[in-house]
């Protein structure tokens, strides 16, 4: 069922030990812990599954509501004032490390606000992941700022100022120029 080998016991005292029917190997009198590596197809569906459990949470939760936008508590709008997603989870192979980027939309006192709640409730989102997911050890949540989509949605308003070509036909010979 599993891929990986099980612990190594420590060796038996003599009056318990029997003869080995087999050559075997002498067993180490220290215990190894030996690290299961699981398959790539569970670690993106745990991933996924990490990335919607931490998207409800940030919908319905609301200590980590709170968290990530504090004003809430004080009535303020909070669809108005930041906009937190979860751009995307990397899970290590052990299903020990989880990586969570995020993308804050707002001005930077929000994104450090949002970005500073979340760490600090770091040790909260981990427990609720316990709960809701079935895991044998629920991993590490680290959360990463992620700039990409912020960087993205600024691509067009620079498309924009890209010089046009214009080109210009005088006495047969067409002429090239750049106008800003």
């Amino acid at each position: 069922m599993f891929a990986c080998r099980p612990l190594v016991s420590p060796p038996l005292p003599r009056r318990f030990a029997v003869k080995p029917l087999a050559p075997a190997r002498t067993p180490s009198s220290t215990l190894r812990v030996v690290r299961c590596m699981a398959k790539e197809r569970r670690v993106r569906m745990v991933a996924k599954q990490i990335q919607r459990e931490l998207a409800d949470m940030l919908t319905r939760d609301p200590i980590l509501q709170r968290a990530v936008l504090p004003e809430a508590a004080l009535g303020a709008d909070r669809y108005l004032s930041s906009l937190t997603t979860i751009a995307d989870v990397e899970l290590s192979n052990d299903l020990q490390v989880c990586k969570v980027y995020v993308s804050v939309f707002g001005d930077e006192r929000g994104k450090k606000v949002a970005i500073a709640g979340l760490k600090a409730k770091t040790k909260y989102v981990r427990s609720q992941i316990g709960k809701r997911m079935k895991l044998r050890l629920t991993p590490e949540i680290r959360f990463i700022e992620d700039e990409s989509m912020e960087r993205g949605s600024r691509v067009p308003s620079k498309l924009t100022y890209l010089p046009v070509p214009v080109y210009i036909l005088v006495h047969d010979t067409v002429h090239f120029t750049a106008v800003c």
